[in-house]
């Protein structure tokens, strides 16, 4: 499926004044395609995905997963996207402490009732793809900030998205375990088919994104990937 924002405008409000954070930005990611979004803090790059992830509706412009409109749809039906087709990863793992990497994923499958054996299988088979597959049944504490991120990513594909959305995703790890997890998003985007935005203060992480995009003034801009400069 393509993610695409259309003329996207947010603000907020500062005081007795309004405060732009998007100012019409735009944005398409087909499938199989990484696009990885810079900016300094406070640019408004997680506003940006919470816009795209279908958590904050927009003040005007368009939100688009395989051609639906969804900026104006009702809560009930952003909801099932979100759930069905989105997948979301953030800054820090969010991984609940008394339950296993294999849980947090079984957990995602509960959310729609029963947990079938197929369920069990694909959280499994998904900690396998990640480098996990041997320490699923370690809880957060017995796993490194690079693993606990891996189980972060498995449990956001544990939906099968269509559309992966990284807010951050290495920001907590040393640059060595920042590049581990970047490559293998990029790996999975080409793998699984998924329209992939990185929003990142570290795009030299990241090996020859297909798109890169810096969000400045409310719009983004093209820019040159940081792996291709001198």
């Amino acid at each position: 499926m393509t993610l695409q924002l259309n003329d996207i405008r947010v603000s907020v409000a500062d005081g007795p004044d309004r405060l732009t954070i998007l100012d019409g930005a735009d944005l398409t990611v087909e499938p199989g395609e990484l696009v990885a979004v810079t900016g300094v803090s406070g640019s408004g790059k997680s506003t940006l995905v919470a816009v795209a992830g279908l958590l904050r509706r927009p003040d005007e412009g368009e939100v688009l997963i395989d051609g639906e409109e969804l900026s104006g749809a009702p809560d009930r039906r952003r909801a099932t996207i979100r759930r069905d087709h989105i997948g979301l990863i953030f800054q820090s793992a969010n991984l609940f402490p008394s339950l296993t990497a294999i849980q947090q994923l079984e957990l995602v499958a509960h959310l729609d009732g029963r947990i079938s054996a197929e369920d069990r299988d694909q959280a499994h088979q998904l900690l396998d793809t990640v480098g996990l597959g041997d320490r699923i049944h370690h809880r957060p504490a017995q796993l490194s900030g690079g693993e606990r991120q891996r189980v972060a990513i498995a449990r956001a594909l544990m939906g099968d998205p269509s559309v992966v959305l990284a807010d951050e995703p290495t920001a907590a790890l040393d640059d060595a375990r920042g590049r581990e997890i970047m490559a293998l998003l990029a790996e999975l985007t080409t793998t699984r088919r998924t329209a992939t935005v990185v929003v990142t203060h570290a795009a030299h992480q990241l090996i020859d994104p297909d798109h890169t995009l810096h969000l400045e003034g409310g719009t983004l801009r093209p820019t040159e990937p940081e792996s291709a400069r001198p």
